[in-house]
C-alpha cells in the first residue's frame, strides 16, 4: 500500500509517540527491578536508581522470603481475598445483569435506576466504615463483601447480554428450557470475553486495594500484600523487624517487595488479554 507524505509523517510520529509512551511505562519498572537486585550499600552510595545493577545481590529477595517475614503470609492473604472476592463479585453481577437484560422483566428500568444511583452516590465513608467494621470486625470479609456488587460491572455484562440475538433464547424456550437453563447453557458459555474482562478488572482492583484493609484490618497476620507495601514505605524495620543482629536492607527490600507484589498480575494479564479486548468491545455493542 502506498502512502502519501502526510500519511507517512503521521505513521512515523505515531510510532515514535507510542515508543516514548511505552518507555515511560516500562522504564520505571525496570529501574525498580534493577534497584531490587542491587547491593544495599551500592544502592545508597549511587544516590539513585539505574537501569542496570552496579553490584548484583539477591539478599533483598532472600530476606523478604525468609521465615521471619510477613511477605509470604501477605501474598497468601491477597490471593485469598482476590480469588474469593473476584468469584463472588462475578457471580453476583452476572446473576443481576441477566434478568435486567430481559425485556419481559417488570420494573427493570426502575431497578436499573437504583443500581445507577448507587454508582453515582454513596452513603459516605463514615457510615460505610461503621457498618462494615461492626459486621466484619478485623476480618478479610470486610474487604471481600463490599465489593460483591458493582454497578459498572453489571452494566457492562448487561450490555453484552443485550448484544446476543433474542432468537437464541426464543428457540431454547420453545424446546422447554427454563430461564436458568437458558442462562447456564446458552448465555454463560458465550460470555467468556466479558467474563475475562470483569474477572481481570475485579482481580486487579482487589489485589491493589490497600485502603480498605487499612480501615478494617488491624491484625498484622491478616495484612494483604498492598497494605504491607504501604506500611513498608513508612517503616521497614517495624514490618520485617531488625532484631537479633539482622540488618534490614531497607531500600532494596522496598523495591523487591514492589516487584513481588506486581508480578502475579503481570503474569496473568497476557493469558486474558485476548478476551479482555473482545469483552470491552462487545460490552458496548447493542443491536
Amino acid at each position: 500500500m502506498l502512502y502519501s507524505k502526510p500519511q507517512k509523517a503521521f505513521h512515523v510520529v505515531n510510532i515514535v509517540f507510542m515508543i516514548v509512551l511505552s518507555l515511560c511505562f516500562v522504564l520505571p519498572y525496570v529501574m525498580i527491578l534493577s534497584a531490587s537486585l542491587t547491593d544495599e550499600m551500592t544502592l545508597l552510595a549511587s544516590g539513585g536508581m539505574t537501569l542496570f545493577p552496579k553490584k548484583f545481590s539477591f539478599y533483598a529477595y532472600e530476606y523478604i522470603f525468609s521465615s521471619n517475614t510477613l511477605m509470604l503470609r501477605s501474598i497468601l492473604n491477597s490471593l485469598i481475598m482476590t480469588v474469593t472476592g473476584t468469584a463472588l463479585s462475578t457471580v453476583v453481577c452476572m446473576m443481576c445483569a441477566y434478568p435486567l437484560s430481559r425485556k419481559y422483566l417488570k420494573h427493570r428500568k426502575g431497578i436499573m435506576f437504583f443500581i445507577l444511583f448507587t454508582m453515582l452516590f454513596s452513603g459516605g465513608l463514615v457510615p460505610t466504615y461503621l457498618l462494615v467494621s461492626t459486621v466484619f470486625p478485623d476480618s478479610m470479609l470486610a474487604v471481600i463483601v463490599p465489593t460483591a456488587m458493582s454497578a459498572w460491572y453489571t452494566i457492562l455484562i448487561k450490555n453484552f447480554f443485550l448484544s446476543v440475538s433474542p432468537s437464541i433464547e426464543e428457540a431454547a424456550k420453545m424446546d422447554g428450557a427454563s430461564n436458568f437453563c437458558v442462562f447456564w447453557r446458552i448465555f454463560l458459555p458465550i460470555s467468556k470475553p466479558i467474563l475475562a474482562t470483569v474477572i481481570l478488572f475485579n482481580a486487579v482492583s482487589i489485589w491493589n486495594n490497600w485502603f480498605s484493609p487499612k480501615l478494617y484490618i488491624t491484625t498484622q497476620e491478616k495484612y494483604p500484600i498492598q497494605y504491607l507495601l504501604q506500611q513498608l514505605l513508612v517503616n521497614v524495620e517495624g514490618i520485617y523487624g531488625g532484631g537479633g543482629g539482622n540488618v534490614v536492607p531497607q531500600e532494596s527490600v522496598k523495591m523487591a517487595s514492589v516487584i513481588v507484589a506486581s508480578l502475579p498480575i503481570i503474569l496473568v494479564y497476557p493469558f486474558l488479554q485476548k478476551y479482555f479486548i473482545n469483552g470491552i468491545m462487545l460490552g458496548g455493542v447493542k443491536e
